[in-house]
């Protein structure tokens, strides 16, 4: 089982850099522009590694591509500035990220950001944790 998630973050060129609209606030106000951000637990989380990345490299008509596409669906449809995947496969590569967005979404919407979590890996709380022992 992938014992190790990551999160995934897609987002717009500089979409963390506010934008002043002082102009069209009117009175000569310095106001933000709307960033939206958005998070989403997709759980696609497989049970070997790399089965994720083989899953999201052809876009044909298996179960868990009906899921990947209704979460896709979702996002195009919510259209976040920024985006946080939550329970998606860790892959050191971002091969699976790379083809979710390809295959699924068909957006250029910037480049991605990664970062592992500490999702699925033992922890304090634990018994097996190490820590759990002190």
């Amino acid at each position: 089982m992938a014992a190790a998630a990551t999160l995934a973050v897609l987002s717009a060129p500089l979409a963390a850099v506010p934008s002043y609209a002082g102009a069209a606030q009117g009175g000569g106000g310095r106001g933000l522009a709307e960033l939206r951000v958005a998070t989403y637990n997709v759980s696609m989380f497989r049970e070997t590694d790399g089965e994720l990345a083989r899953d999201l490299r052809d876009a044909d008509d298996e179960p868990q591509d009906e899921e990947v596409r209704n979460v896709a669906e979702i996002i195009r449809r919510e259209r976040p500035d920024v985006l946080l995947l939550n329970e998606f496969d860790y892959d050191s590569r971002g091969e699976a990220l790379d083809l979710f967005r390809r295959n699924f979404l068909e957006v250029g919407r910037g480049a991605p950001r990664r970062s592992p979590t500490s999702t699925g890996w033992p922890s304090a709380a634990t018994p097996a944790s190490p820590a759990a022992s002190t």
